[in-house]
């Protein structure tokens, strides 16, 4: 509601259409920052999925980056997608991680609250 007055149907779409691209924009950027994070990159900033990340390394053996947005597919099971990142650890097996994106992310392009 805009004050005391109800959305009209047209700023009601308007307004879902704003959220739904700032909203691809910051899950696309804070993806990114994952996948880096992952690969041995560094970046500047920090958000909530990437203190979740930092919190889940801390707490696994040492992995090795095997595969970032790895498609996949079995005809037989009519199954597809994409895997966002792949991993092996110290004995060689696989570790599969999916990055789930916090509707109330701090990060994004430039917003991120700096490292300490």
């Amino acid at each position: 509601m805009d004050g005391d007055r109800p959305l009209s149907p047209q700023e009601i779409k308007s307004a879902w259409e704003t959220r739904k691209i700032e909203s691809a924009t910051a899950g696309t950027w804070t993806h990114l920052q994952c996948e880096c994070v992952m690969n041995g990159g560094y970046i500047r900033g920090t958000c909530p999925e990437i203190e979740l990340l930092k919190m889940f390394l801390a707490q696994t053996s040492p992995l090795l980056a095997y595969r970032a947005e790895w498609c996949v597919w079995a005809d037989k099971e009519r199954l597809a997608g994409t895997i966002d990142f792949v991993a092996s650890d110290m004995l060689g097996n696989l570790v599969f991680l999916t990055f789930v994106i916090q509707k109330q992310s701090l990060c994004e392009f430039g917003a991120c609250v700096p490292y300490k």
